[in-house]
């Protein structure tokens, strides 16, 4: 049952990936994608949707940490995550380095 729901806090992760490609979609004036269709449906705001996605991720992320039980399955969880993140702030595609104003060491 533990992975049943990891499998659902990594299905959650693919909001995460809408949340870190919205800075470039916007850039290139991109609204065919799951931001702006959320925000249409739901009649919130850009901002407010981000902001939700965003909980949410939060909220899938803890879940896996409070599922996982070993040190070794917690650590692999929490590299994945970081790594994750990490990719998509050093990707030239996605550039999140505008936002950040510099270069990220490792």
């Amino acid at each position: 049952m533990i992975y049943l729901s990891l499998f659902q806090s990594n299905a959650d992760l693919r909001d995460l990936s809408d949340i870190l490609s919205f800075y470039k979609e916007e850039l290139v004036g991109e609204t065919a994608n799951f931001v702006h269709d959320r925000a249409k449906v739901s009649g919130k705001t850009i901002p407010e949707v981000l902001s939700d996605i965003l909980q949410e991720v939060i909220t899938s992320v803890n879940r896996a940490r409070t599922l996982l039980r070993g040190e070794k399955e917690k650590e692999t969880w929490e590299k994945f995550i970081a790594g994750y993140v990490a990719f998509h702030f050093y990707s030239p595609r996605y550039k999140l380095i505008e936002l950040t104003g510099s270069e990220f060491t490792a």
